[in-house]
Parts: structure tokens; sequence; C-alpha cells
């Protein structure tokens, strides 16, 4: 009870003009996203298809899912925020190990 007084109020979608910012912000994580992800992909041998299509493709399909049918936008937000940083962040390591093998 407490929890829910000092949150954010939950977004109201039953309007067009109420969903802009959502959609807006969807497009715009999903470009970050999709932006980290291209760095998984390599033109070598090396590597797992479904590792880098899922990064290229999945990542952005779950981070928009996320800001758009959060109940909570900006709870939306930070788990889309902090999935395109972990993409980010496990990209180099990714292709170090491969190419390590």
């Amino acid at each position: 009870m407490l929890l829910a007084r000092t949150l954010l109020p939950i977004q109201d979608c039953a309007t067009l003009r109420a969903m802009w910012p959502r959609v807006f912000l969807a497009t715009l994580f999903a470009s970050l996203s999709i932006k980290a992800g291209l760095n998984y992909i390599h033109f070598c041998e090396a590597g797992s298809r479904l590792v880098e299509r899922g990064a290229v493709w999945g990542v952005p399909l779950l981070v928009v899912a996320l800001i758009l049918f959060s109940p909570r936008l900006w709870l939306g937000m930070l788990g889309s925020a902090a999935l395109t940083l972990v993409v980010y962040a496990f990209q180099k390591p990714y292709l170090d190990w491969i190419h390590g093998q």
C-alpha cells in the first residue's frame, strides 16, 4: 500500500494522445538497442548466429514490449535502459571469447 502511493501514477493509454510518449520512447530505446546489438555482428565464421540475431532483433523487441506494455512508464524505461546497457557491456567480452577459441 505504501509502495503504491510513492510510485508515479500508471499511464492511461485509453486515448491516442496519451500513447505518444510511450510510442516515442519505445522507438528511441529500440533504435539505441539495435545500435548496441549491431556490435555483435562480425564477418567471420566464429560465433553463434543465434546470439547475434538475438542481440540485433530480440533485444529491441523486448525493449519495445517493456515500454509499451509496462504498467508504469518509468519502470519500463528503467528496464529497457538496463537491458540495453547489458547488451552493450557484454559485446566486447563476447567477441574476445569467440575469437579466442
